[in-house]
């Protein structure tokens, strides 16, 4: 931003600029009043007041100042900036109809160091164009936003989204929020849009309504996304998304839970948890089978989490079979993702097992010594022992048992063993389905 720009410094100053310097540009269906190159340097206000409105009937202007865009391009904000509806006069008659379709604000490459951005309630349009090199802060708490808000190359700050409505669309397209982000009670009517923007901390959207369509397309979220309190009813569209394995807390108490979504955002575990399940179920639903296994793969190693706290913090070890369960789910396919590792956990496990259940027959015998020729027709066997509707009597008629109990069950539970790891493989390879 050059530092010799002309300084506003009042209102009176920004109407005389317009008095005689006035440009004007028509784009689409709106006329647009363009302040270019300029240093704002009070608390404006848009729309203007009734006196500024007043003051520019000198100005034959047509049609009247009221329908009227503003264009701010190149602008440096040093005071915050307000947009909200204007009292008009009881005899003012501007149905919401036309404010809504002919009066727009824009703000193109315009810089807000560390000022306020506040929007109240307002059916107005209203764009945002940066280069992500400003700082902003964004207060729309508690307003009523009936125009299309969007926000494009800009980079947040501070942001309040307390209460907030957008019954239009809401459009945050590459856009960076550097710090923790709550939606709190936030209801998106129209489309949401986070198309290729970064969340650096955490983002939650507590309470929130969706009812119509979230979209995050080439979102990336470097802490943690919270979806669980969300109230959907429309869909989410999660595509390209980057989303790893986040830190999470644990709440003590529904007071501290309260606390972490609502004012610290903090992501409990059960949260972050329940988020991959809606993000899961939502690739089902698209039938997009190997995007949904593996945010599954992250949400098993949440709940895998939650069961080795339970077990070896809380002592409750009536979660040990769940415990069991999901490390051999994590062991023998990584949770269906891996066709490899389902492979290697077969052949591994069975192979134990094979050598348990052939040194208690008198074919082969325990030693730490190795023998090439022993190990070739051991592993003839092997593989039918891999064979889970092998016989009882693949290695012979006439073998004969040291070990008979442990011959049998071992061979038992390598049947199970084995088919357990020829099901978990299949599985996998059926990843791309």
């Amino acid at each position: 931003m050059e530092t010799d720009l002309t300084i506003i410094s009042t209102e009176r100053d920004l109407l005389s600029y317009l008095e005689t310097q006035l440009e004007l540009e028509f784009t689409g269906d709106r006329w647009f009043l363009i302040i270019e190159n300029k240093i704002i340097d009070f608390e404006l206000t848009l729309p203007l007041s009734n006196s500024a409105k007043n003051a520019l009937e000198t100005v034959k202007l047509h049609p009247p100042i009221d329908e009227y865009s503003f264009k701010f391009n190149n602008c440096e904000f040093r005071q915050n900036l307000y947009i909200k509806e204007r009292k008009r006069n009881s005899d003012e008659r501007v149905t919401e109809e036309l404010e809504k379709s002919k009066i727009e604000y824009e703000f193109n490459d315009c810089t807000f160091n560390n000022y306020e951005i506040r929007i109240g309630n307002t059916s107005k349009n209203i764009t945002f164009i940066g280069e992500k090199k400003f700082t902003e802060n964004l207060i729309l708490k508690n307003s009523d936003l009936k125009g299309k808000i969007r926000f494009r190359y800009c980079k947040f700050n501070k942001v309040d989204f307390k209460n907030t409505k957008f019954n239009d669309l809401a459009d945050f397209w590459n856009c960076i929020f550097q710090k923790k982000t709550i939606f709190y009670k936030t209801d998106f009517y129209g489309n949401a849009v986070f198309s290729s923007a970064t969340f650096k901390e955490n983002v939650l959207f507590t309470y929130s309504l969706i009812e119509k369509v979230i979209i995050f397309r080439g979102t990336t979220f470097e802490k943690g996304l919270d979806l669980s309190t969300a109230i959907i009813a429309g869909t989410v569209s999660y595509f390209d998304v980057s989303l790893n394995y986040f830190d999470a807390e644990r709440d003590k108490n529904k007071e501290q839970y309260e606390d972490f979504i609502s004012y610290d955002a903090t992501i409990p575990v059960k949260n972050k948890r329940e988020t991959y399940r809606i993000l899961k179920n939502n690739y089902e639903k698209l039938s997009n089978n190997s995007e949904s296994l593996e945010i599954k793969e992250l949400e098993m190693k949440t709940l895998l989490d939650e069961v080795n706290y339970k077990i070896f913090k809380e002592a409750k070890i009536r979660y040990l079979p769940n415990f069991i369960l999901l490390q051999l789910n994590k062991f023998s396919n990584n949770y269906g993702n891996s066709y490899i590792r389902g492979a290697i956990f077969t052949v591994f496990t069975g192979a134990i097992i094979f050598y348990l259940s052939s040194i208690s027959t008198d074919k082969f015998y325990f030693t730490t010594s190795f023998n090439w020729d022993v190990f070739v027709e051991g592993t003839k066997y092997y593989w039918q022992f891999l064979l889970p509707t092998h016989r009882f009597d693949y290695m012979g008629k006439t073998i004969n048992f040291k070990y008979e109990t442990l011959f049998y069950l071992s061979d038992f539970i390598g049947r199970i063993v084995v088919g357990y790891g020829i099901y978990q493989t299949i599985q996998a390879f059926r990843k791309y389905k």
